[in-house]
């Protein structure tokens, strides 16, 4: 079994664009692509996406602004 795939037969790739440490404005994309499989057999199909969620906060306080 692959490092990524999972037993219900989805993948999943994690994306993360980290900024340096401190206090930072950052974006953080997180991509999903799943594989369908029917039975024991590969169904040739796949649906990727894509979500984008940007953070601004504040490490030394804690402040988190979605």
């Amino acid at each position: 079994m692959e490092e990524n795939q999972q037993p219900a037969g989805w993948w999943s790739d994690l994306v993360d664009n980290n900024p340096p440490s401190g206090s930072i404005d950052g974006n953080y994309a997180t991509s999903v692509t799943v594989h369908w499989v029917s039975g024991i057999s590969y169904v040739n199909a796949s649906c990727t996406t894509m979500t984008q969620m940007t953070l601004d906060y504040l490490v030394p306080f804690g402040i988190i602004v979605g």
